[in-house]
Parts: C-alpha cells; structure tokens; sequence
C-alpha cells in the first residue's frame, strides 16, 4: 500500500486532490538520476529518521515510508508521478500539483511480486523539463504472512430501510443510522444504498463518492458532514470458497490496487461479489453474502482486512 500525502510546499501553490496509492515496495537509491541542468526541477530522497533511503529487503505487506523532496529550478513543478513495472503489469499514477517546492511522503506495504521498479518522477510546467529517481523493490521469500481480522456479518439497509442503517465502520466492526453516523464520521468507511438515479442499483460506496444528495435527506445528509472518508474499490476475481478459507493476509495482498485507480463505488452488486477495499488505514476484501429488495432492502456482507 503507498499512502502520498504532500507535507510541505511554497507560497504559489494551488493544491490540487492528492491520490493515496495502494502498492507496494523496497527503495534502491543507487540508481537515481539526476540532470545537470539547472532549468529543470529536481526530486530527492530524504534520509531523516523514520524513512528508509538506501536498498531494502521487505516481507510481504511489511510497511515503510519513504519521504521525498522536490524543487522548480525555473518553472514551478505540476506533476509527481509514481511509475511501477513488474513482472505482471505496468501502472501510471499522476498527481496534479502546482509548487516551486515540497515534500511528500509515500508509506508502502509490500506486495508478493518478487521485484517491482519504480520511478517517481516530477515534471515542471514546461513540459518537457522533469527529474526521475528509480528504485528496485524485492519480496523477502522467507517472510510469513501477516494476519488477518475478519468481520462475520455485517447487514446495511438501504437509504429508507427501517431495520439497519446505512453507514458501516470498519475499525469499529459497527453499523450506525443516520444520526449515528453523523456523531461518527471519522469512524465511516462505507455507505450503502439503492441509485434509483442510475443504473448501479445496490451500492456500497465511500463517504467521499458523489452520492446524489436526494439519496440521504434531512439534517443528518452526507453534504452536512465535515469529514467524509475516503474507500476506494476494485471488484477482483476472487472466488467465494477461497475468501471464506483465508487464514493470513496473502489473499488480500494479491489483489491490491493502487488507491488511486480504484473506484469510490462498488456498484450493481450481487450475491457471490468479492471486492477489495482500501480506506486509507486498512486494505482487504468484502464478500456480497446477500442482497434483498430496493430502497428498503439490505445487504449482508463479510469482510476480512489487515
């Protein structure tokens, strides 16, 4: 899992949505490249307590952070991207920023590709200027594997059910009503409802989605809330029997995503779905064990996550 966040940053900045990446890797700093040009930005590495900054071997889902430093040696820097290849796929992530200078930190959970290689990279308004540092991450093989918390059961009724709420928290393992959950926002991570509006029908969905307001009404409505949470989806191909046999956590490292190409909605669910989650705090999967009726209907989900 890689958790960006920008700590610092000039006067002159716009700041644009930050994503949170879920992927994960071990830092080679060897291999950093750097331009002697001077017009062009530059992105470093900082090695300060806390922050691993030179070659490094990781257990799977094992976390560390990396802290980075960015500067404009001319036109202010737009763009810091995170660039994986493996094995397996290629993945670009860009985030939009606007900045003479700043700092992000990356936190990472290992994942069980053997070796990924990373670029992060920063691009300045001109285009074409930019500065790359690359970085092989490897899996430690001997490692074990972490475990696991599941949830059994959890049933959420839809937006005008009388028998369960819609808001679900997974830290606290809690269903709230409105009003509950309202009192309890830093705690939601999940939302579920019925879109009459679209076609996604049954719906589990983040806080921070665009849920229509005419979904929820009254003074307890999400646009009344001062923090929303953020949960990010990928639907997976996991199959039933092997989500309810999972002991350790290899089964949610295998299907994790980068946080920012997941969907804040897990939509036109039915029974026998399996998708995996990322809150920010914790990834795993939920199971779609039943879903019943419209916008009075429920659904009963299991969920495991390290």
């Amino acid at each position: 899992m890689i958790v960006l966040r920008n700590i610092a940053s000039s006067t002159d900045m716009r700041r644009l949505a930050y994503p949170i990446l879920i992927l994960s890797f071990v830092c080679f700093v060897s291999s950093c490249k750097k331009t002697e040009d001077v017009s062009k930005p530059e992105i470093q590495i900082l090695c300060e307590s806390g922050y691993i900054c030179e070659n490094a071997i990781l257990g799977p889902g094992e976390d560390v952070e990396l802290k980075f430093s960015y500067s404009a040696n001319g036109a202010p820097v737009t763009c810091f991207s995170q660039r994986l290849f493996s094995e397996s796929s290629t993945t670009v992530v860009d985030s939009g920023i606007y900045a003479e200078n700043g700092t992000f930190i990356v936190r990472i959970s290992k994942s069980l590709v053997l070796l990924e290689k990373w670029e992060f990279f920063v691009r300045d308004r001109n285009g074409n200027n930019s500065d790359t540092i690359k970085i092989e991450l490897h899996l430690d093989t001997a490692a074990q594997f972490g475990q696991i918390t599941r949830i059994g059961s959890a049933t959420l009724g839809a937006q005008t059910s009388t028998t369960a709420g819609s808001f679900f928290g997974i830290s606290s393992a809690t269903v709230y009503d409105a009003q509950q959950a309202f009192q309890n926002q830093t705690q939601i991570n999940l939302v579920y409802y019925y879109d009459f509006i679209t076609s996604d029908a049954n719906t589990i969905a983040s806080p921070g989605a665009n849920i229509d307001t005419s979904v929820f009404s009254g003074q307890y409505n999400l646009p009344n809330w001062t923090t929303l949470n953020t949960t990010r989806f990928v639907q997976t191909s996991v199959a039933e029997n092997d989500f309810l046999s999972a002991t350790h956590d290899s089964i949610i490292l295998a299907n994790g995503f980068v946080f920012a190409s997941g969907k804040r909605k897990a939509k036109n669910l039915t029974a026998g779905d399996v998708y995996a989650f990322d809150n920010e705090v914790n990834t795993g999967l939920f199971l779609v064990r039943q879903v019943s009726g419209t916008g009075d209907g429920s659904i009963t989900i299991e969920l495991i996550y390290r």
